[in-house]
């Protein structure tokens, strides 16, 4: 009997400090943020990856998702042609963790349009930014995301400037890393002005640091 009590007991210790991986998160993912894709579906999405098989499913709108990479704490799936959700597990000081969801639009190439938010494991929604840069308006955003060269003059970078229209601003979380890169997109343009304005394009990398990203 007291073997048996020792075993319960450690039993319960796995479980009460077992932490949760992404394909849980994704799993509990209240049905309401995506309404074509019921928790089911995303049970059936996770199973087929973890066996090897089919990763695409068609959803309630008759198109398809899929998941294209998915680790402990980690996950991209391209909801659909045009959208792509990355969501990763970030651990805190106090053996927490949050979720980073990153929302992109028209994806191809690393031209879309992002939106960062964090939630809770239980996915309670974050106010907190956890430093990421809150920039809203346009100028504020050429002016984060551009840097005039040395070689370059001012009306050159102006010019350049004035290129990128509309102003959107695409953030990636990496597979390998606890890191976001932001950058401009540039979706509109075409494959020789795209090159000419990678002369003033800054991306910037922020790093998790257990509290914030910096």
């Amino acid at each position: 009997m007291r073997k048996l009590h020792f075993v319960i007991f450690c039993l319960f210790c796995t479980s009460a400090f077992s932490k949760e991986n992404i394909s849980d998160i994704w799993v509990a993912m209240p049905d309401d943020m995506i309404i074509y894709l019921d928790s089911a579906m995303r049970v059936d999405m996770v199973r087929l990856y973890e066996t090897g098989g089919k990763t695409t499913i068609n959803n309630k709108f008759i198109n398809t998702t899929s998941i294209d990479t998915l680790s402990e704490s980690y996950m991209s799936v391209s909801l659909s042609d045009v959208t792509r959700w990355q969501l990763r597990l970030l651990d805190k000081p106090d053996s927490t963790r949050i979720i980073c969801l990153v929302k992109t639009l028209t994806p191809e190439e690393g031209h879309g349009e992002s939106e960062i938010l964090f939630y809770s494991t239980d996915w309670k929604r974050e106010e907190s930014t956890y430093g990421l840069p809150v920039v809203t308006d346009e100028d504020s955003l050429l002016n984060t995301f551009t840097c005039r060269p040395d070689t370059m003059d001012a009306i050159c970078y102006e010019r350049l400037k004035a290129m990128i229209d509309p102003v959107m601003l695409t953030a990636a979380l990496s597979a390998d890393e606890e890191t976001v890169t932001m950058h401009l997109g540039t979706p509109l343009l075409n494959k020789d002005e795209k090159e000419e304005i990678r002369a003033i394009l800054k991306q910037i990398k922020f790093k998790w640091d257990g509290e914030i990203f910096k």
